[in-house]
């Protein structure tokens, strides 16, 4: 292993071990005692082994041997008890500490990554990984290193006794451990560029595996039957981590018989030599066995030790990925410094001046030099085929993403000079891939714990501008019916369009200056979504609204009508004069319509 990739490991365990003292500041004291606990074992075996065989051959009195028994007795039961309460008392806790710790960290720092990241494949899955990895690794590692410590005082005690009784045997100690080192250190660099040969293919396995347990993928997998595709690309992966592990497996099993021979040189060597000596009566027949137990303990506890480094490389592997999500600098989400708005201010306008955006590691433009201006009291409809780049657009409205140039404003106010979670809290939107939670229908709506007769009355005046209510009031809980079966078995489903009006619902549940709605109605019959249109139309008469939809029907009433292709704006005005132009407005109309 190099120098700069030792210096990685070390700073990145020695990290991870700094927010396991954060969150549980015994437990490393702790874990640190129980290691050496553990290592008085094997001692105590070769103390008894030894003690009892020369009590026995010497005819020595029976005071002497149920005195190294009671000894031996108290050791064990002392280390019993200790393991029981540290396993069964202080880790259950400590583990609870530690995953709400490490957990509440990610999660905190999960609102700080720009939704850009999410656009970039290695970034997302170093994330997934991270956020699945973070508990479970931190416990490994004191795992690791608890048992590092273990085998290590085992080692160093095996080898004192081995010295204090025969200290000519130190020579082979000393050579077995210098070729186990130098053997090691062999293996160690093999595995790591075994690890790193496979990163891609577990990589695209846990995708695979994500596919197969998310529920969002499972209706598709169903109806078209793409279960055997993924099948196949598992088996892919599979064959392909076949062939990498033959590239390696000669190496691995070379290392592994070398290692495995010395130690069977090394306990062989030992067995001749202290034969010889209890041959001329040079030891005891108690030295004897216990010296060659020590040998043999000795040879466990140095290879064992030299699994600590794969592991360390593993576990180091691991943290890169948490550290590259807690180590993300945003460009966005960290604006907490800025102008502080109200979200009961009216908003007189926004204004889009040359918007460009395009996708990190893209060359072409998604939005292409956009001029817009749109104000209170007039609706907005946006329009265009899939892909024109329609919820882009309001993605760059909303600030989750920054224009690549131009730039935005809000009542001539540039969005750069807002505080972010400020500037946010002006828009109500309803994306098209919204998402209802598995909690009560008031929460879903109100985002928040429903918890006056207020908030009450939020719920349900937001239900009846949805057009949701009526179906609200057959539930027998109501507003309080819990969404979904995840959690409870008497838990709603709602059909697509119900849920669709759910998601309106959160939106007129808070009084958002600026109401953006894409594809909100997609489940709903036309008539029910004109109704709804209007609806909206006529309760956000003092707002901004903002609404994207592929039917043109239900958006004819809209004061302004925008028609988006390739990223731009190709035609604006009112359903009238649009109809009159009669180009590619009118063209997508009619072909709806007829």
């Amino acid at each position: 292993m190099k120098n700069n990739e030792a210096k990685h490991i070390y700073k990145n365990i020695t990290e991870i071990l700094k927010m396991i003292t954060d969150a549980s500041k015994f437990r490393i004291p702790l874990v640190l005692f129980k290691s050496v606990l553990d290592a008085f074992p094997t001692l105590i075996n070769i103390f008894i082994m030894k003690s009892v065989l020369d009590i026995g051959s010497k005819g020595s009195n029976l005071m002497s041997l149920l005195g190294v028994i009671g000894i031996s007795a108290f050791l064990y039961i002392t280390i019993a008890l200790y393991n029981a309460w540290f396993n069964q008392k202080f880790k259950v806790h400590s583990d609870l500490c530690i995953k709400e710790h490490l957990q509440s960290v990610v999660y905190s720092k999960i609102p700080q990554i720009d939704l850009e990241a999410y656009d970039s494949t290695e970034f997302y899955t170093s994330y997934t990984k991270a956020v699945k990895e973070i508990n479970n690794r931190a416990i490994s590692v004191l795992e690791t290193l608890s048992t590092i410590l273990s085998n290590f005082i085992s080692l160093i005690g095996v080898a004192s006794i081995i010295l204090y009784l025969q200290s000519e045997l130190i020579l082979f100690v000393i050579m077995y451990v210098v070729l186990s080192t130098f053997i090691a250190s062999r293996k160690t660099k093999v595995v790591y560029q075994a690890d790193m040969a496979q990163i891609d293919d577990n990589r695209k396995m846990d995708y695979v595996s994500r596919i197969f347990y998310l529920k969002d993928y499972i209706k598709d997998l169903k109806v078209f039957n793409f279960y055997t595709y993924f099948i196949n690309c598992f088996k892919e992966v599979i064959k392909n981590l076949h062939i990498i592990k033959k590239d390696f497996e000669n190496k691995f099993l070379f290392y592994d018989f070398i290692q495995n021979i010395l130690q069977v040189v090394f306990v062989l060597a030992m067995i001749t030599f202290l034969g010889i000596k209890l041959f001329f009566k040079q030891i005891t027949v108690g030295s004897f066995a216990g010296l060659l137990n020590s040998a043999q303990s000795l040879g466990n506890a140095i290879q064992q030790t030299f699994t600590f480094f794969p592991d360390m490389i593993q576990h180091s592997m691991y943290i890169d990925n948490i550290k590259e999500l807690l180590d993300y600098k945003s460009k966005i989400e960290t604006t907490t410094h800025g102008k502080k708005t109200d979200r009961n201010k009216h908003v007189h306008v926004i204004e889009l001046q040359n918007v460009s955006y395009r996708y990190t590691d893209t060359s072409n433009n998604v939005i292409n030099n956009v001029n817009l201006t749109i104000k209170s009291g007039g609706t907005v409809a946006i329009v265009g085929y899939n892909g024109a780049g329609k919820t882009t657009l309001i993605k760059n409205i909303v600030r989750l993403y920054d224009p690549t140039n131009g730039k935005i404003s809000m009542d001539g106010t540039n969005y750069k000079e807002y505080e972010i979670s400020a500037l946010r809290s002006m828009f109500g939107i309803v994306f098209q891939d919204f998402q209802c939670f598995a909690t009560s229908i008031a929460d879903n709506i109100l985002l928040r714990k429903l918890e006056t007769p207020e908030d009450e009355k939020l719920v349900w005046d937001a239900l009846h501008i949805s057009g949701l209510a009526e179906k609200v009031k057959s539930l027998p809980k109501g507003i309080q019916s819990v969404l979904t079966k995840e959690f409870d078995e008497d838990g709603v489903i709602l059909s697509g369009g119900e849920i669709q009006k759910l998601a309106i619902a959160r939106v007129f549940a808070q009084n958002y200056p600026i109401i953006i709605l894409d594809e909100p109605t997609s489940a709903l019959d036309p008539i029910s979504e004109f109704e709804l249109f209007n609806r909206i139309k006529e309760i956000s008469k003092e707002k901004i609204l903002i609404i994207i939809s592929h039917r043109l029907y239900a958006i004819r009433n809209m004061d302004k009508i925008i028609y988006f292709e390739k990223g731009e704006i190709k035609e604006c005005g009112n359903h009238e004069s649009l109809i009159k132009k009669n180009r590619r407005y009118a063209e997508m109309y009619y072909t709806q319509c007829d």
